[in-house]
């Protein structure tokens, strides 16, 4: 049996030097769900051994700063993750490395690089050839589309040649040209039309713009323009406002305008038309019945009136129905003269007297002539006095009270007819309307000439 003196190291001081060989005397020994006493136990977080809970030896400065040593040299080292080249770079611009000096800020010259921060790094310049060959790219496109737009219609006319109706197409172009001008030129110049107009009292007197039309009769005489079956105003401009009113006695007067856009264009012509009704309404219900019964047919009664004729210049012969106004000594009568009687030589030359009779047969009045004696450049002057342009002016209460019982209506009238005649103004009318003819005339003709050619016609 050994001496007890001569014992040799203990398990737990073999353990602690075995830890510090390899370098794990300070790890910490994991703990064991077990309990016992198993003096392997302490080598359970070495060999994996479950084992209980051992004493550990307290070790001097000197082996414990040996040992930490030992454990740092054999503790492995992480693998690093493979960084991207770009993290890289940002890594090393936002993380200094651990030699670098710090760097002062406040000795930068402003908030961004300079160019002396480039160093010798020169910006790449761009090319100038490219924009020349932009440009000369640009220039083709253009031509190319001047080239297809000038020679589009060239191969159209080839294609035509072939087609074999290049002839008929260049006639149909030409006449376009020539229809399109004319129409140009036909909406540069004034138009003209005919106007219509019929209605309600016949014989109602027209004025134009204000203004009295005439028209000349067969025999050289001018005779106004009243409203009849047709009256027919011509060569009125299409373009220009006409206003008509239309007058008669006991009636209202209408006044009615025509426009550019209500004439109607006649199918083939250059001719412009438009027609026209005017019916007047009575002045009063009164005027309605005396103008009825004056028209009606009235066998007991006679009714006569007072013809009042003024002319400018004074001076004018009037003659009442082929004769000449006499006065009851056979002495001829020049204007201003008012009559309700005439004197008339029969054949055995005596004087005899007619009166100017308001009821005479219908459509059938009292003929006035009014000329200007020893002046034949004044015009000659006709009117036809009909029973419905006679003007009723109705008398007083008290001079109708004198009638008696069996007075007519028209018994309450003073019947007359009155003209005032302006010689001079009508000669001006009857030149401005002459030289408006002649223009329109020559104009007509230079249309004419303008006008395109008949295709059967062209060579």
């Amino acid at each position: 049996m050994a001496d007890e003196t001569t014992k040799g190291p203990s398990a737990e001081e073999i353990v602690d030097n075995l830890a510090a060989e390899l370098g794990v005397e300070n790890e910490k020994v994991p703990q064991s769900d077990k309990s016992g006493d198993d003096m392997m136990a302490g080598l359970g977080g070495i060999f994996d051994v479950p084992g209980g809970a051992k004493k550990k030896k307290k070790k001097t400065p000197a082996e414990k700063a040996e040992a930490a040593e030992k454990a740092e040299a054999a503790k492995p080292k992480k693998a690093k993750k493979a960084k991207s080249p770009e993290m890289a770079g940002l890594e090393g611009l936002l993380t200094p490395s651990k030699d670098a000096a710090d760097v002062d800020l406040s000795s930068s010259p402003g908030d961004y690089l300079s160019d002396g921060d480039l160093g010798d790094y020169t910006p790449k310049q761009k090319n100038p050839m490219v924009l020349v060959l932009v440009g000369i790219i640009v220039l083709l496109l253009v031509a190319v589309v001047v080239i297809v737009g000038t020679t589009t219609d060239k191969l159209d006319d080839v294609v035509r040649v072939v087609q074999g109706d290049y002839r008929e197409y260049k006639l149909a172009e030409k006449r376009r040209i020539e229809e399109d001008h004319l129409a140009a030129q036909m909406d540069a110049l004034d138009r003209f039309g005919n106007l219509l107009i019929t209605g309600n009292p016949w014989h109602a007197l027209i004025r134009l713009n204000g203004e009295i039309q005439y028209g000349q009769t067969s025999g050289g005489e001018w005779r106004e323009l009243r409203l009849g079956v047709s009256t027919v105003f011509q060569n009125l401009k299409v373009k220009e406002l006409q206003k008509l009113e239309v007058s008669a006695p006991g009636h209202q007067t209408q006044v009615y305008e025509v426009r550019e856009g209500m004439w109607q264009a006649a199918q083939g012509t250059m001719d412009f038309q438009y027609a026209l009704t005017a019916n007047l309404l009575p002045a009063s219900d009164r005027d309605y019945q005396e103008f009825n019964n004056r028209m009606g047919a009235d066998l007991d009664n006679e009714y006569y009136g007072v013809i009042n004729i003024t002319t400018m210049p004074a001076g004018a012969k009037v003659i009442f129905n082929n004769h000449p106004l006499l006065d009851k000594d056979g002495k001829e009568l020049l204007t201003p003269v008012s009559f309700e009687r005439n004197w008339v030589r029969n054949e055995a030359g005596k004087l005899e007297e007619q009166l100017a009779r308001v009821d005479t047969p219908p459509d059938r009045g009292h003929k006035i002539q009014v000329q200007m004696p020893g002046d034949e450049s004044m015009p000659k002057y006709l009117a036809s006095i009909d029973r419905r342009m006679w003007k009723c002016e109705w008398k007083d209460d008290a001079a109708i009270k004198k009638l008696g019982a069996k007075a007519t209506v028209q018994h309450q009238c003073d019947y007359k007819w009155s003209l005032e005649l302006d010689l001079n103004g009508l000669k001006r009318y009857i030149d401005a309307r002459e030289a408006e003819e002649q223009r329109i005339i020559e104009q007509q003709k230079s249309l004419q000439a303008e006008s395109p050619t008949p295709a059967g016609e062209q060579g």
